[in-house]
């Protein structure tokens, strides 16, 4: 991984520089990025599991919540002690087992997806591609075949790598509220606001310190100067 530039021009990813070492045109600062390309099996990636109990678990909770709540009104601590040793609490827990199972099926259907982040100026872009997917991939995500172009509209390079581009997401520096890091996987992940995980991707341990410096550079947000009365009633 290291620094490149876009050539707008010819179109190819260069070094940076003031000029384009292939057709010779100008380059422009704000082409300057850092790309980052890697794989994941979404069956072992603890943010795709998260992602679909974000959805599964409230359900349960809430539908046990419901009947210890109507079962507390009616029949005071002896309805709820009803409700938890028989057989309804049994089959709230059987059904998120079912649950589980068919979640942890889905996710190995998935296979391997190739994931793309590309740091900027603007901001960090993120894009999710399958390589020469069959149906079963599609339907694995709740998606059909049908609705993907017939040609990614990604860029040459990745039609010729029989990428299909499945989503896009783009996170404005000026938007983040917040950035965790975690050094031990490599792990880059952004909020928007503070408590809501916005974007994630994942690095080489060589590759962490930089990415994490660039991300620090772009996030810094500049302190408001103090007015002197302010300043006044802090001493």
């Amino acid at each position: 991984m290291a620094f490149t530039n876009h050539c707008k021009k010819c179109g190819a990813e260069v070094p940076p520089g003031a000029l384009c070492p292939r057709c010779g045109s100008k380059l422009a600062r704000t082409g300057e990025h850092l790309t980052l390309t890697y794989e994941r099996r979404p069956v072992t990636d603890w943010f795709s599991w998260n992602a679909m109990l974000r959805v599964v678990v409230p359900v349960i909770v809430l539908a046990l919540g419901i009947v210890l709540l109507i079962e507390g009104r009616a029949e005071g601590g002896a309805g709820i002690q009803a409700v938890l040793a028989q057989g309804f609490f049994w089959t709230l827990m059987l059904a998120l087992a079912v649950l589980l199972a068919a979640t942890a099926l889905m996710l190995w259907l998935q296979g391997t997806e190739t994931v793309r982040c590309v740091l900027d100026a603007k901001g960090a872009h993120l894009a999710t591609y399958l390589r020469n997917p069959t149906p079963l991939r599609f339907y694995a995500r709740l998606m059909s075949p049908r609705s993907m172009p017939d040609e990614p509209p990604e860029g040459r390079e990745q039609r010729a790598e029989g990428l299909i581009c499945l989503r896009k997401n783009d996170l404005p520096w000026a938007e983040v509220r917040r950035a965790r890091y975690w050094a031990e996987t490599g792990v880059v992940l952004l909020y928007r606001p503070r408590f809501w995980l916005a974007m994630h991707w994942r690095c080489d341990a060589d590759a962490f310190s930089e990415v994490r410096a660039y991300v620090e550079k772009r996030t810094a947000r500049k302190r408001r100067p103090r007015s002197g009365s302010q300043a006044r009633k802090t001493r």
